[in-house]
This record gives structure tokens, sequence and C-alpha cells, in this order.
């Protein structure tokens, strides 16, 4: 019985794909197959997936014209005939132990998995994903919202999980063609309504490769209605399942982080104030924050600037978080190579400090006598 379909959509990746394949069949832990879905590709990466699917009998190839990643992915699941699907983008690639994760996942049996990643910026190695769940299974639909929220794991899309094809199937779960962006984020949204149970891998098996001069902001102004859908989606499942309020504000704090964001993005593409002002500040979504209640000082400051609709500001307040974080990355860095040097220091003091007592109470006793 065949129990993976890993769907890679594939388009003008010709310069990474290979490394994507090869990464996948070199390894034999389950019965799978590879669907690589060419989305009218005018590079090599077509000739490439043909090539493939003629010397290993577990790949098999499409061709369809241009429509998009929502497109080819929902083209791969009509051809899926796994129990359960993964989704791998073209220029990524997953680490030795990948099918060997996801067959302990699919012993398990759970509706529905994540994985963690590791962030591979500029072809060079970065730093793991943000997940920071245990490895087990979690029973509560509320749980597996607020760990979504809080970790941001729709935002990762759907590359770092595990689908239970059945589940897609009854209830027809899939992409939305006409979105541009956060389409992973709808898909995992609409899936999540169906499942009563999640398991959470913390081992990093994905590489994600993220290349810092991409056109994302660019793209993401045009497609600022796709921020709208989105945050109506979410709202209206958070109030059709009664969340208990910690889980509601988890949500307004990242959705407010998003918006900062996003606006920080469009300055870094120096975009003029009447298009943010088109993009964001016009848009419904905007006008939801107004209502969200502070939680901490961080998120008072941010709502602040929202308000204000200071851009310029919020550009700074980003560049700022962003030089902190990456300082205290190292801060933290810098601990862990000196923290077997610290325990010594701090056994060397203790010597010192026990050895300073003794000669004060000698001296205290010598004056006494």
């Amino acid at each position: 019985m065949l129990l993976h379909s890993i769907i890679i959509p594939v388009y003008n990746t010709s310069q990474y794909l290979k490394e994507c394949i090869e990464s996948i069949l070199c390894q034999n832990d389950i019965l799978f197959e590879l669907l690589l879905i060419d989305d009218g590709s005018t590079d090599d990466s077509g000739k490439i997936c043909n090539e493939y699917s003629q010397k290993d009998t577990r790949v098999k190839c499409f061709h369809i014209l241009n429509g998009g990643v929502s497109k080819a992915r929902n083209y791969g699941l009509s051809k899926a005939k796994g129990q359960y699907v993964s989704f791998i983008d073209s220029d990524d690639f997953v680490a030795s132990n990948y099918l060997k994760i996801i067959k302990d996942i699919i012993d398990s049996h759970p509706d529905f998995a994540i994985y963690n990643y590791i962030r591979w910026i500029n072809n060079a190695k970065q730093e793991k994903g943000r997940f920071r769940l245990s490895n087990r299974m979690y029973h509560s639909i509320h749980s597996l919202y607020q760990e979504a929220v809080n970790l941001e794991i729709v935002s990762l899309s759907v590359c770092c999980a595990v689908f239970n094809r059945n589940i897609i199937e009854t209830h027809h779960i899939r992409f939305n063609e006409s979105m541009k962006t956060c389409e992973d984020f709808m898909f995992s949204l609409a899936y999540y309504q169906y499942i009563h149970n999640f398991m959470a891998i913390n081992t990093p098996v994905y590489y994600y490769r993220q290349n810092l001069n991409s056109a994302t902001g660019k793209r993401a102004l045009q497609h600022g209605l796709d921020y709208q859908i989105v945050f109506t989606n979410i709202s209206n499942v958070f109030n059709l399942q009664n969340f208990p309020k910690e889980t509601t504000n988890i949500f307004q704090r990242r959705w407010t982080r998003w918006i900062i964001d996003l606006i920080s993005n469009y300055k870094s593409q120096n975009l003029k104030s009447k298009d943010i002002e088109a993009a964001v500040y016009s848009q419904p979504y905007y006008t939801a924050m107004m209502h969200f209640i502070p939680q901490g000082i961080l998120h008072r400051i941010e709502l602040w600037l929202l308000k204000k609709k200071y851009s310029r500001g919020i550009a700074l307040y980003c560049n700022i978080m962003m030089h902190f974080k990456h300082l205290l990355k190292r801060y933290t860095n810098l601990l862990l190579v000196l923290q077997h040097r610290r325990v010594h220091q701090l056994f060397v003091r203790s010597r010192v400090f026990l050895f300073r007592t003794f000669q004060v109470t000698l001296l205290r006793f010598r004056n006494k006598l």
C-alpha cells in the first residue's frame, strides 16, 4: 500500500531542482511517490523532471500550463495516491532522515503533523525554525490553534507539515488559486477544522531556502486583498470555535506583528505613502485592529504606531527590533560557548569566597581572643 505522496510544484528552479529531488530519492524508509508538477517552466526544469521520471519509478512527472503554485499543488492532490501527503518547494531540500521522520509520523496515525525546519539564507545555514513543541501527540483542537498562532506554524507554509489525504478529499480542501499570498495559511486553516489531534516533531528535517533579494515585498503590494480574506476567515474560525481569551490575545498580537512587518516591507521597497494607504490603512483588516486590546509594552507600541499611520516610525521600529534580536542571538551564542568556562569561574569564585569568609571568621575569632 502506498503510504505517502510528496508533491513538488516546479517553476523555473533548474538551479536547485536536482538537489531537491536527490535529497528525497536517496531515502527508502517508506513506500512513497514523488509527484513533480511542472507549472509551465521556461528553463530546463521540465527537462529535469522528465529525466527523473524515466529513471526512477517512484517519480511521476506532469506538465501543466502556468497557473501558479496553488494550481500546481491542487493538480498534485488530484493525482496523489498515498494515505498521507506532504509538500516541498522545488528550491528547498530535505534532511537525510526526512522519510524516517515521515514513517514515524504515519505509524502514529495522526490527523496532522508538523516538523521543524532550518532556514537556509543565501545558500548558508542560518538558524533552526521557531517551533518549540515537545515531540508528542496533541489531542486538543484549542491547543492546536493556540500553538499554530503562537508559533506561526501556518505562516511557515505547508512544507513543514504532513496531511491526511482522506481528510483532504472527504472535505474537498484545496488551495485558493486566486490568492497570490497567504494561500498556505488558508489551506491549513480549512484543514484544521476537521482534525482531532496533531503530532509535533521538533527535529528539523526541512531546509527552507530564502533569498533575501527576492521580490516578495513588491508582490505583496498587489495582493493586499488577500490579507483581508485571511483575516476574515481567521476571525470567523475564532468566533465559531469559542476560543479562550488567552488564545485570542495571542492571535491579536501575531496579527498586529504581521501587519507591522508588511508595512516595514513596503517601506524597504520605497513605496509611496499613498500606495501604503491603499494597501493597508484603507483595508478592513487594519480597521479591525483598532479594537485590539494591547498585550504588553511592545504590542502597545505597535498598535500606537498603526493608529498614527506612522509608516516611517514602523520601519524604524522593525529595524531596531531586528538589530536587537541579532545582538540577543550573538549574546546567547557567546554564553553557550563560554558556558563551561563560566561554570569553572563560578567554582573558582566560590572557592575564593569561602576562603575569604574563612579568613574573616578567623580574624574575628582572633580579635575576640
